[in-house]
């Protein structure tokens, strides 16, 4: 992760790491599904990552919204709010601790652009926290309120996707089917039912193509996700005969252009921290799904989408 942080030139958002790590490695247990906490963090930085070498956030979106570092930073920081009750002010008060600013006194233009950043990702991380204390914060537990604040800043909402992708992916695992089928609905109501990509695209063109990919990438997660709650063995006890998962239910599960399109920004990030390839590997892995014969099927439709489309992505990258 620090290699990857360090080819970029991203000193602030390895301090937001050491930040992230110094309350997640000695205060914090494992997540649901048994992974250590911060695990969580280091997938949504390296999706990050990989949307900004896939060419996501765009040179005109940088000069109106600063860095595309503030988006890495946000994805390590963007629970300490609700795990921890950070604050902003504390989270600015460690970027701009003396021997951080220091480090970045070579030119005045390159302190002066330090601050702008170190103020923007406070920003986005007072946007994204939804909740501080075990409670929402004032007007964030009314949804249009928290929607409103996600619209205000692009990197927040960005974050906000990427995070939630994260979850759905790994939720398999950590969540009983009850609250996997709940999370998805939470999802649909926060994301689609009021139309936050549709929103976000008109409000920052220049980053079109980040959030369509981040939406389209939570629209194949959600897919596969409903497809495991519909056929897991808890849906259907006591029901007979239960629903059958052989060849015949594959045409209940339909990816459309989803995969090519969430690849487009997602094909950068390592197997086992992809969100796809985590959901798939967890659901095909249960037990009621062995010896089925509709699971190689998908399997194979997922690999074939997201090879192609890894494929087209790094041929558009090359040629930049």
């Amino acid at each position: 992760m620090r290699g990857r942080l360090r080819t970029h030139g991203f000193s602030l958002a390895e301090e937001s790491l050491d930040f992230l790590v110094s309350f997640k490695t000695r205060d914090r247990g494992p997540r649901d599904d048994g992974s250590r906490s911060e695990y969580h963090e280091f997938r949504q930085a390296l999706a990050a990552l990989s949307f900004i070498e896939n060419g996501m956030i765009p040179r005109a979106a940088q000069r109106r919204f600063g860095s595309s570092e503030i988006l890495v930073c946000t994805a390590f920081v963007h629970d300490l709010g609700e795990d921890f009750g950070v604050t902003s002010t504390r989270l600015h008060d460690y970027l701009t601790r003396d021997a951080a600013t220091a480090k970045a006194q070579r030119t005045r233009g390159a302190l002066d652009i330090r601050r702008d950043t170190i103020e923007r990702v406070c920003n986005a991380f007072d946007v994204i926290t939804y909740k501080r204390d075990g409670r929402p914060i004032y007007g964030k537990d009314d949804p249009n309120v928290y929607q409103n604040c996600l619209l205000e800043d692009p990197y927040a909402l960005l974050a906000k996707y990427i995070d939630r992708n994260d979850n759905l992916a790994t939720m398999v695992g950590g969540f009983t089917h009850a609250k996997q089928c709940g999370y998805l609905d939470k999802t649909l109501a926060l994301f689609s039912l009021r139309d936050m990509v549709g929103e976000a695209r008109k409000k920052y063109p220049d980053m079109k193509k980040a959030f369509e990919a981040a939406d389209n990438m939570m629209l194949a997660l959600d897919r596969l996700g409903r497809f495991n709650c519909l056929y897991h063995p808890d849906a259907n006890a006591g029901k007979k005969p239960g629903k059958r998962l052989d060849i015949r239910t594959a045409s209940t599960l339909s990816f459309g252009g989803s995969i090519r399109k969430g690849e487009t920004a997602y094909c950068g990030v390592p197997g086992g921290f992809h969100p796809l390839r985590i959901q798939e590997s967890r659901i095909f892995s249960q037990p009621h799904m062995q010896g089925s014969t509709v699971v190689p099927v998908l399997r194979r439709e997922l690999q074939v989408a997201s090879r192609c489309a890894c494929a087209n992505t790094l041929l558009r990258v090359l040629t930049l």
